[in-house]
C-alpha cells in the first residue's frame, strides 16, 4: 500500500506539468562548487542547498553525455518503496524517469527507483534527512548507479499539496561516463 501511496503521490505532479506550465530552466554558473541560479531569478540569490557536482555539469544540451539512459517509469511502479511522507517525482518531456520518498524520520536516507536496461532499480539516498533531504534534491546510488537531482528555486505550487521546482538530473554508472538531463521538474506532494 506505501508503494502505491508513493506513486499516486507523483502522478499528480504529471498531469500538473504540461510543456506550458513548465517553471524557467536551471542555469548553472561557472565553476563546480558555485551555486546554480534559476533563470530570471535574482542573480544574486542562491539556490538553497544546490551546488555544482562533479557529477553535473553545465551544458546547454537537454540530454547530454555518455552515461547510462534513464527509462520512463510507468505508472504501475514494481518496487516497494516502504512507508514514505509523501514522495517526489523527477519528470522531463512528460516522463517520470525517477520517483523517491522518505518515511518520516530525520535519520532515513529515503528510497528511490528509476529504470535501467529494462530492470526498476531502487535507489538509497546517500545521506540522512528524512523527507526534508529528498524534497531538496538527493543523490541517491544502488551501489552500482548515482543519480543526483539538481533542484532549482522558485517552487510553484501544483494540484493540491504539490510544489514543482525546476531541475537536472544526473546519472552515473560507477566512475564511468555520466549523462544529464536538463530542463526537468522535480515535484514534491504531501
Amino acid at each position: 500500500m506505501a508503494r502505491s501511496m508513493l506513486v499516486l503521490c507523483a502522478l499528480p505532479a504529471l498531469t500538473a506539468c504540461g510543456d506550458g506550465d513548465m517553471p524557467p530552466q536551471v542555469q548553472e554558473s561557472g565553476t563546480p562548487g558555485e551555486q546554480a541560479r534559476v533563470a530570471g531569478s535574482n542573480a544574486s540569490e542562491p539556490l538553497p542547498g544546490a551546488t555544482m557536482s562533479p557529477l553535473a555539469e553545465p551544458t546547454g544540451a537537454l540530454d547530454d553525455g555518455d552515461g547510462p539512459v534513464l527509462e520512463a517509469l510507468g505508472s504501475d511502479v514494481e518496487v516497494e518503496l516502504g512507508p514514505t511522507l509523501g514522495g517526489c517525482s523527477f519528470t522531463r518531456q512528460g516522463e517520470t524517469l525517477l520517483i523517491a520518498g522518505a518515511r518520516q524520520d530525520q535519520i532515513a536516507r529515503g528510497r528511490g527507483v528509476v529504470q535501467i536496461g529494462g530492470l526498476e532499480r531502487v535507489l538509497v539516498g546517500e545521506r540522512t534527512g528524512g523527507p526534508g533531504y529528498i524534497n531538496s534534491g538527493p543523490t541517491m546510488t544502488d551501489g552500482e548507479f548515482t543519480v543526483e537531482v539538481r533542484r532549482g528555486a522558485g517552487g510553484l505550487a501544483v494540484g493540491l499539496d504539490s510544489t514543482q521546482w525546476p531541475a537536472d538530473l544526473a546519472v552515473r554508472q560507477g566512475l564511468g561516463s555520466k549523462r544529464l538531463y536538463r530542463r526537468g521538474t522535480w515535484t514534491c506532494g504531501v
